[in-house]
């Protein structure tokens, strides 16, 4: 199994530090912008070393905190991915609707993302 650099570094840095308190946080959003990687892929070869999550979609050329399913993420193995290490940590939204909306259609919006992480990240 071949691990990306940036995976296997932060990953043995966490092993070297060897502390209860030292562990992960991934950012599927950071992930995003390395092409070469996958918000998956990374949960499976970092497995019970991350502890929480920033959730957010994103593209591979710049760090957008897009609402899941807005951009390159593919939602469906990840939340696998999350099944396969049996995660049991907290998920950290790190995107919301525009706060300068009106009021009623914030509403319905934040509405919309909690049926889209539901349904999209944690099936």
């Amino acid at each position: 199994m071949h691990v990306p650099y940036v995976v296997l570094g932060i990953l043995n840095l966490v092993k070297l530090i060897n502390d209860a308190n030292f562990k992960i946080c991934l950012d599927t959003g950071h992930v995003a912008t390395f092409p070469e990687l996958s918000a998956a892929q990374a949960v499976r070869d970092l497995g019970n070393e991350i502890r929480a999550f920033h959730i957010h979609d994103s593209f591979p050329d710049r760090d957008l905190h897009l609402l899941p399913s807005f951009g390159a993420i593919d939602w469906n193995d990840f939340s696998y991915a999350l099944k396969d290490i049996n995660y049991t940590g907290a998920l950290c939204l790190e995107t919301a609707p525009p706060n300068n909306l009106p009021n009623d259609i914030y509403e319905e919006l934040c509405i919309v993302l909690a049926k889209i992480v539901n349904d999209v990240v944690i099936k």
